[in-house]
């Protein structure tokens, strides 16, 4: 008996669409120009100021591509109904624009999803960043059955925070988290439910 590979690894066959934006499963045909987007720059801050923990950029131009395939791999492995990372490549105008990422573990047991992404710095700016975490959300909590969507940003990002703010999500605590080489830095967490939401136009 032969099988999809859909069937064997869902997000293969996952596709959410929002005007002329694509959210869908990466495959390995996606990973090299994925790579040359993030090769690009995803962010111009410097390391101890870096707006990603950890910050995966921080690496040898042709480290990049192996760490992003490793990372990609790896996810399909540990893919199940209750423990789960989906990461889907997210495109724009037929252009690859970056990453949206949300990890189910034990989701049938609390339906959490906690969820980050980036951006290749040419897409930054438009209002894209707002509207794929506006189509991601929307998809977990009035279509996979989450409960609650959570994301974290440093409390000096104020653009991931007002782009946490536009989705309707409300700070809910913080943390701490390792950033550049050895410092630390407080995190805001934000969360939002289905009626609390701020779907697409």
């Amino acid at each position: 008996m032969s099988h999809d590979l859909a069937e064997i690894y869902p997000p293969f066959g996952l596709r959410i669409c929002c005007g002329e934006m694509v959210l869908r499963g990466i495959t390995d045909a996606d990973i090299v120009p994925l790579a040359e987007v993030a090769r690009r720059g995803v962010h111009d801050k410097p390391h101890e100021e870096s707006p990603l923990t950890p910050d995966w950029t921080q690496v040898p131009p042709e480290r990049l591509t192996i760490d992003l395939a490793q990372w990609t791999w790896g996810h399909r492995s540990r893919f199940s109904p209750d423990d789960w990372i989906l990461a889907l490549l997210v495109e724009h105008r037929g252009r690859i624009m970056g990453v949206q990422e949300g990890k189910g573990f034990t989701f049938r047991e609390n339906g959490l999803v906690t969820t980050g992404s980036w951006l290749g710095m040419e897409f930054q700016g438009r209002g894209l960043g707002t509207l794929m975490r506006q189509t991601f959300y929307t998809f977990l909590l009035d279509h996979l059955g989450a409960r609650t969507v959570a994301s974290e940003a440093f409390i000096d990002n104020p653009a991931s925070i007002r782009v946490s703010e536009k989705t309707g999500m409300r700070r809910v605590g913080g943390t701490r988290k390792v950033r550049g080489l050895h410092s630390q830095q407080d995190q805001y967490v934000f969360a939002v439910d289905a009626p609390g939401l701020v779907r697409p136009q």
